[in-house]
């Protein structure tokens, strides 16, 4: 018999070089093999960290070759988990790394649609398809939402736990915790308190909007101070530049 230090003691009948072999034409061997330290099978070709798996229709490089056990983090590239075709880095555990054809792709925890970029847990999402990003909280609810905001308008918006409005900014009108700002005027949101940077004036309007309180441009003779009327209209007081009265009196100098 033959002693191989490789294979040990060989039996029965076969081909043995401890050198060089040359060989030519089709070599047939259906039991599997050693060749250049590659293990051999009739399902599988494999060498270390390396496996190319016909069997299973995937290639695994890390964990020893195999991906059935272990804990060691390796690339998974074809079938990779019997169904999907793709690549899957992993430890058997976590998922580092997923592209597949099933399209729930993830990379460091970050899942990855033809439409949305999102975090592992949802509460961060880059949405192609809506054209907005979104800040969620952990029940879900949008927080805030920059991009488009609604059908056809953009800006930035924000809100609380329960879904009530604390701000936005763009094109479907500016509000901070209840004031509207536009390009003229800060008000807020009853409109019953205005900052009128357009007519150079503070007003203060009632539950009906009548005007009660005027601080300012007066009118449109270009008389600033401040003036006061009751729900009907009539001068309470006024004071400034229009002359100054209270209560029907007048007072000069």
């Amino acid at each position: 018999n033959l002693t191989s230090p490789v294979f040990g003691t060989l039996s029965g009948f076969g081909l043995w070089a401890s050198g060089s072999a040359y060989l030519e034409g089709k070599i047939n061997a259906t039991a599997g093999g050693k060749i250049g330290g590659w293990e051999i099978s009739s399902s599988y070709i494999a060498k270390g960290d390396l496996r190319i798996d016909s069997a299973n229709t995937k290639i695994i490089a890390g964990n020893s070759g195999v991906d059935n056990t272990g804990s060691n983090i390796r690339a998974v590239f074809g079938k990779f988990d019997g169904t999907n075709y793709g690549l899957r880095v992993w430890d058997g555990t976590n998922t580092y790394v997923r592209l597949t054809s099933a399209g729930n792709n993830e990379i460091a925890g970050w899942a990855i649609t033809p439409g949305i970029i999102s975090s592992s847990a949802g509460n961060v999402q880059m949405d192609a398809t809506n054209s907005r990003f979104l800040i969620k909280d952990t029940n879900g609810q949008q927080r805030v939402r920059m991009g488009l905001l609604n059908a056809s308008q953009y800006g930035i918006s924000g809100s609380d736990a329960g879904g009530n409005l604390l701000f936005k900014l763009g094109e479907a009108g500016n509000e901070i915790a209840g004031w509207g700002i536009t390009s003229g005027i800060i008000s807020s949101s009853a409109g019953n308190v205005q900052m009128d940077a357009t007519n150079s004036r503070f007003l203060i309007q009632d539950a009906s909007k009548r005007q009660r309180v005027r601080m300012g441009l007066l009118n449109s003779d270009g008389h600033y101070g401040i003036s006061g009327s009751d729900e009907n209209g009539k001068l309470l007081f006024k004071l400034g530049e229009a002359g100054n009265e209270i209560a029907g009196w007048r007072i000069t100098e």
